[in-house]
């Protein structure tokens, strides 16, 4: 059933409130060690790491943020590999694991 929000007059399909949201996928060899290094760095210099650290951006539902690293996990029919599965695969590779960011 649609619900109307009151406040907005928006309707949203599972109820009052937004089931999409962002994520992001980071690369933990970058952004290593953040909070430890935030109580010594410039938080300018936080900030960058982070932002070199983050290698995808995306809007999902539910599981979405795991797709990915399912499609990494496959061999691709046409022998094609995008830069996003290639860097998570690299980062399997050196025994990391990807970081997935859920910002609502």
């Amino acid at each position: 059933a649609v619900v109307s929000t009151q406040s907005t007059g928006r309707s949203y399909r599972q109820g009052t409130s937004k089931t999409f949201f962002n994520y992001l996928l980071i690369d933990p060899r970058v952004a290593d060690d953040l909070g430890k290094l935030s109580e010594r760095l410039d938080p300018r210099e936080v900030f960058k790491r982070f932002v070199k650290g983050v290698f995808y951006v995306g809007k999902g539902k539910r599981s979405r943020p795991f797709a990915h690293l399912q499609d990494a996990t496959q061999q691709n029919k046409h022998g094609v590999v995008g830069p996003k599965i290639r860097r998570i695969r690299d980062i399997w590779t050196d025994g990391r694991g990807v970081v997935s960011l859920q910002v609502y």
